[in-house]
């Protein structure tokens, strides 16, 4: 099994959780509050197939940054992509001259 502390101030819970997801299916995931410090976040992840992990922080910590992107995007940009979808589909009424 492997142990990874991640930091609540960097990363999003939503974040966190949609990577666990991610990986959840051909592993054993999951995610507590450190006892020493509130601050972080310990992911557990334990391959479903006994193969080794020594690989898998890595590859786990590449699309939590992923994740969190996108989260960071959202936050940022979301708002615009809803004007845009809202104006798409907006009911086009004739005018009358």
């Amino acid at each position: 099994m492997m142990k990874i502390k991640v930091s609540n101030s960097i990363y999003s819970r939503e974040a966190i959780s949609s990577a666990l997801y991610q990986y959840s299916g051909d592993n054993f995931v999951s995610q507590s509050i450190d006892d020493s410090d509130p601050t972080l976040s310990v992911i557990e992840i334990m391959a479903k197939n006994g193969e080794d992990t020594k690989d898998l922080e890595k590859s786990f910590m590449n699309v939590l940054n992923d994740f969190q992107v996108r989260c960071d995007l959202e936050n940022r940009f979301g708002h615009i992509r809803d004007q845009i979808v809202e104006e798409a589909f907006k009911p086009i009424t004739k005018q009358h001259e």
